[in-house]
């Protein structure tokens, strides 16, 4: 697993945040199913001294984004974005899990027993 940081605006940021915010994109990272593959992360700071932090992971051919522009520290909104790609994560596992279900139910409509069949 690869995470890249970019830093906007002349942000700075110590190791201990560094850290933080690397086991809180692992940690959205966990509920895929394909695994967590890269990782991008983009932190930056207005003129009214608030963080934005936009995350994107790439895992497989699935992307998911998100981002937070109001928050007074970087750890609040790396709290918030991770909150948002379990979100976006948890949905993604429903749908293909739907997907699938229907699927199965399709072909199994279009079955069709032989008539000289002995059961």
């Amino acid at each position: 697993m690869m995470v890249h940081f970019t830093f906007l605006r002349g942000v700075e940021v110590d190791a201990e945040t560094r850290g933080y915010v690397e086991k809180k994109v692992q940690a959205a990272g966990k509920a895929l199913t394909e695994g967590l593959v890269e990782a991008n992360v983009e932190i930056g700071q207005d003129k009214r001294e608030r963080f934005s932090v936009e995350v994107m992971i790439r895992s497989g051919k699935d992307v998911f984004r998100a981002k937070e522009d109001r928050a007074e520290s970087t750890e609040e909104a790396i709290d918030k974005v991770e909150e948002k790609l379990q979100v976006q994560i948890r949905e993604n596992r429903k749908r293909v899990a739907d997907l699938e279900e229907r699927g199965g139910r399709s072909v199994k409509k279009r079955l069709t027993v032989d008539e000289g069949a002995r059961f």
